[in-house]
């Protein structure tokens, strides 16, 4: 009786291991390279904000199986890239350069290239204004829009 159920579980615990060694073996026999857009947000500094055009997306060349990288990015996310430190180090004008390690990936997929690598960064401070405006409407508008609120 012992030995029935030795072997049973015995069995068991091969046919486990081969299982997952066999899940293993397609989830990494055929990686892929992707490339994928991922959108870039700027933290700023209190009271400026950016006078130049930065870049306002990267590209990434992403390789890994087909598994992994079929969802990678998404969800909408998003490069964040904090200038504080730039501005307290650099002043309002200086470069800011995008790594590999600044993006949060899933396991099994690397990152073999970013582009654009960097991108330059002018800030200015921001001023708020009020400008009175009057609203002159000529003719009517059409049949199935109205004016709701002046």
């Amino acid at each position: 009786m012992k030995r029935e159920t030795a072997q049973r579980h015995s069995l068991k615990i091969i046919a486990i291991f081969f299982a997952v060694s066999l899940w293993f073996y397609v989830l990494n026999s055929e990686p892929v390279q992707i490339e994928r857009k991922l959108a870039v947000h700027y933290i700023l500094p209190k009271g400026l904000g950016i006078a130049s055009l930065p870049v306002s997306e990267v590209t990434l060349k992403l390789k890994g199986s087909k598994a992994f990288i079929q969802n990678v990015f998404s969800n909408k996310e998003r490069l964040n890239v904090d200038l504080n430190p730039y501005f307290v180090s650099s002043g309002k004008n200086f470069k800011v350069k995008f790594y590999a390690s600044d993006v949060s990936i899933p396991f099994g997929v690397e990152i073999l290239d970013i582009s654009p690598k960097e991108t330059t960064i002018e800030l200015d401070r921001v001023v708020m204004t009020e400008f009175p405006v009057k609203v002159h409407f000529i003719g009517n508008p059409p049949k199935d829009r109205k004016i709701k609120e002046l």
